[in-house]
């Protein structure tokens, strides 16, 4: 909620363009998709290309390998690059093959963005040596001795889902992730306290009418 107030307070500060600028803006990058879409479409009988729901299905695999309640650094280099890949040749590898496949066709290219977004988020917190948390495990073959970590090792069939413990706490950072040109980045901050300060609602529903409440 703060987050959307943040949002829609810098929003309302930005100059308007018209709808003649607004086109210009776009025009490329529609120019782009449409011409995707097409190829998609002129594809519609060939075999060795995988449809929307094919592909969308690959991505839920994806995740539930490396974004699940098991979250392993093995591979996931590899695997990030391999979505980086089906992002930007989309077009060469999907086939739409009615009208209606169009609107899949946007699901699968936000999927993958997101994707890559969410699985560059998981493999910087290993960079960073992030420890396991209640949420998931972390598990990974290098250990960093600078912060105690340590191996939990599970008996029997377990042995495989061996986690890593450690004194690091990120608890108090978060990261912040954009995606421009093409390129991941990503930076820790820390994180901003909620404020103890507790007021009448007629004095916080002014302040945000008054846009004193966005800092």
């Amino acid at each position: 909620m703060r987050a959307a107030q943040k949002i829609s307070s810098a929003y309302n500060g930005l100059l308007d363009i018209d709808t003649e600028e607004f086109f210009l803006l776009i025009e490329d990058q529609l120019s782009s998709i449409l011409k995707n879409i097409q190829s998609g479409c002129e594809s519609s009988s060939n075999d060795d290309k995988f449809s929307p729901i094919e592909i969308l299905d690959l991505i839920k695999e994806r995740m539930k390998k490396y974004a699940g309640i098991i979250r392993s650094n093995e591979g996931l280099e590899e695997e990030i690059r391999n979505v980086k890949l089906q992002l930007i040749n989309l077009d060469n590898i999907i086939t739409l093959k009615n009208p209606i496949s169009i609107i899949d066709y946007f699901r699968v290219k936000d999927s993958l963005l997101t994707q890559i977004i969410f699985l560059s988020a998981i493999s910087d917190y290993h960079q960073h040596f992030g420890p396991s948390r209640g949420s998931f495990l972390a598990i990974r073959n290098e250990k960093d001795n600078k912060f105690a970590e340590r191996l939990v090792e599970l008996p029997g069939k377990l042995a495989k889902f061996n986690y890593i413990k450690s004194e690091l706490d990120l608890s108090s950072q978060i990261q912040t992730i954009s995606y421009r040109n093409n390129k991941i980045h990503i930076d820790w901050v820390n994180v901003r306290e909620i404020p103890e300060k507790i007021g009448w609602f007629e004095s916080v529903w002014k302040d945000y009418n008054d846009g004193k409440i966005i800092q």
